[in-house]
């Protein structure tokens, strides 16, 4: 039953998580680029490629700790689609990769434990990538490099520690060892836990010495490069834990996620790791090789991923004075409660079917389970809670980056640090102020196409052409047909011909286009005009956006209504991948209720078929699921 429709099941799965992640994109996300991203991509990469002097050192330049060598390649790939630097783009490109890496992994884990875990494994997997506890992933480009490490680290451990040796899956898993390296510092930690599995199955006999000996080499090369390629960052010592206790107390506090404020209970928290460990360790051999013991190793290799890298954030930011763990971090470290989860449920399988022992285990694990997905709720809400839809923090970014980039004030950086996308005034002012990192600028913040008028009537579309109670920054230029006479002023402005790159327009327009009111662009060599149609009308600048219809256009604003008037700001350009992701991520919301509604109704026809078979629902192989 489930082999006929897993195509739908991943369907919903990918929609689900693709869905909610572009749904907060939309709702919380900001084209400008942010922190770190000024210097790991305009600096070190767009800013060399746009002068035509790029190398590949350049790729593989460190930043803090880092490499970054895989996320510059895609942002670079990203700019060079788009023409634009919009960090948008990349946060969609983000959502998308998980919603792939859910079905991906589901898939496997699926593979591994048997048809019988389906259901705890598509759930677990869903609200893993679903939840918004580390919203920072989503909303902010900075989250790619996270979300590859984490995806190459798993590819990385799954074929090398789980497969034979030579085989395509160890293929796999050897690259993605490379990749995840040359992206995060703690890339190598993927080979500390192959060569731990290995040790394990070699002391519990499930593999010989020579299969053992090229996975160790591989591994061992990579983590020898990645410790000989290191780098140091001095300015990080101040934020290393400065004793073993500062240590032990923020490595707790990582472990007990979600509940990250009671250190101590990472000791409940990994218990059925810890169980699962025992239980390998004290199987007699008879039972080696078998598929409990497989899957108690994938088991044991999550684990310790998400372990090692709670040691390294409660080592390298345990003196932080922001609380640990962060946002940015907690898909990691989920991961590790997923494992848990999934422990929990493999002892119970492994209890006697009848046994009283079985039932209190049910009985535990139950709670166990509920417990990890109230506290990832809650933990969901307290990151969520203070974000502001389309305002707070990203918003305030694009309003200093505007006016900068408008007035070239250095003012509008200094006033108010919470609203600049980089902690260093005059080293963001050199980036904005260089041509070539100004033309690749996203629309909300790039220098506008100035308009000329060519025809216009004296009384009507004049430069501030709005009532006084419009709100609008001074450094905004605008067009506008209220004028001396009110709204009463009718007239037309014909724009010089004006030439642009790129697809698409991005106009902010305020007041109502109603009849005989218009604002057009037109192809200057062919003629062909494309109206523009706001969504809503208001006294607030509303976005709209228009298809380009040549590289030479001219705007052509009419308002032959008396009782009514319009202004637009001078458009912005826009970039096609801009235009798109910005459609993806409203779509949003829509997905994300399909793939559920998908999913109940896989679930509905498969209860019916159940129920409709003389025997109920068909035996599945594997290990029996917890009851």
């Amino acid at each position: 039953m489930f082999s006929r429709r897993a195509p739908l099941y991943y369907l919903a799965l990918f929609l689900v998580v693709a869905g909610a992640r572009l749904w907060a994109v939309a709702e919380y996300g900001s084209s400008v680029p942010i922190r770190d991203q000024w210097d790991y991509e305009g600096a070190a990469v767009f800013k060399p490629w746009l002068d035509g002097t790029l190398s590949i050192s350049d790729l593989f330049r460190p930043h803090n700790e880092h490499r970054l060598a895989f996320s510059r390649l895609t942002g670079l790939l990203l700019l060079w689609l788009n023409g634009q630097w919009d960090s948008r783009v990349e946060m969609v490109v983000g959502a998308v990769l998980c919603g792939v890496f859910a079905v991906v992994m589901t898939a496997a884990m699926i593979r591994l434990f048997g048809p019988a875990f389906r259901t705890l494994i598509v759930e677990g997997v869903a609200l893993w990538l679903v939840l918004p506890y580390a919203q920072e992933n989503t909303i902010m480009a900075l989250g790619l490099p996270y979300y590859f490490l984490l995806i190459f680290s798993v590819i990385a451990i799954w074929g090398l520690a789980l497969h034979d040796t030579y085989s395509a899956a160890w293929g796999a898993g050897a690259v993605s060892l490379v990749l995840a390296c040359l992206d995060m510092g703690s890339g190598f930690f993927a080979a500390l836990v192959v060569i731990g599995v290995k040790a394990l199955q070699l002391i519990r006999r499930r593999t010989s010495f020579p299969g053992a000996l090229p996975v160790v080499i591989v591994c061992a090369a990579v983590i020898v490069a990645s410790f000989y390629l290191r780098t140091i960052v001095a300015h990080h010592n101040d934020t290393k834990a400065t004793s073993i206790g500062n240590w032990l107390y923020v490595f707790g506090r990582c472990l007990a996620w979600p509940f990250c404020d009671i250190p101590l209970l990472a000791v409940v928290m990994y218990l059925p790791m810890v169980l699962v460990v025992f239980w390998y360790l004290q199987r007699p051999r008879s039972d080696f090789p078998g598929p409990a013991c497989r899957q108690a190793e994938a088991l044991i290799a999550i684990g310790a991923w998400a372990v090692l890298q709670a040691a390294a954030i409660a080592y390298t930011r345990g003196a932080s004075v922001i609380p640990i763990p962060v946002s940015r971090y907690m898909d990691w470290l989920a991961l590790g409660a997923l494992g848990n989860l999934f422990a929990g449920a493999f002892l119970v399988t492994q209890m006697p079917i009848d046994g009283r022992m079985r039932r209190i285990g049910a009985l535990l694990f139950t709670y166990w389970a509920a417990a990890l997905a109230i506290g990832a709720v809650l933990l969901s809400h307290r990151e969520v809670a203070p974000l502001v839809p389309r305002g707070g923090e990203l918003y305030a970014h694009e309003q200093t980056v505007r006016a900068y980039v408008a007035t070239g004030e250095h003012s509008h950086l200094t006033v108010n640090p919470a609203a600049v996308p980089y902690p260093v005034a005059d080293r963001l002012a050199s980036l904005l102020d260089d041509e070539a990192i100004r033309n690749i600028l996203p629309a909300e913040v790039r220098a506008p196409l100035q308009i000329e008028a060519e025809e216009a009537s004296a009384s009507t579309f004049i430069r501030d052409g709005y009532p006084p109670s419009v709100p609008n920054p001074a450094y905004e230029r605008t067009w506008g047909s209220y004028s001396e006479g009110g709204e009463a002023a009718t007239g037309i402005l014909r724009s010089t011909a004006t030439t642009t790159a790129f697809p698409y327009l991005q106009f902010e327009v305020a007041g109502r286009l109603q009849t005989r009111m218009s604002l057009n662009v037109r192809d200057e060599n062919t003629g062909k005009q494309h109206r523009l149609r706001p969504e809503r009308a208001g006294k607030e600048w509303r976005l709209a956006t228009l298809t380009v219809p040549g590289q030479t256009f001219r705007i052509v604003a009419k308002d032959e209504n008396s009782a009514s008037w319009f202004a637009f700001r001078e458009p912005r350009e826009l970039g096609r991948l801009s235009r798109y992701a910005a459609q993806f991520a409203r779509s949003g919301p829509i997905l994300a209720l399909i793939g559920l509604g998908l999913w109940l109704t896989i679930i509905v026809l498969e209860r019916l078929g159940a129920a409709a078979s003389p025997t109920g629902a068909a035996p599945q192989r594997g290990v029996s699921p917890p009851p």
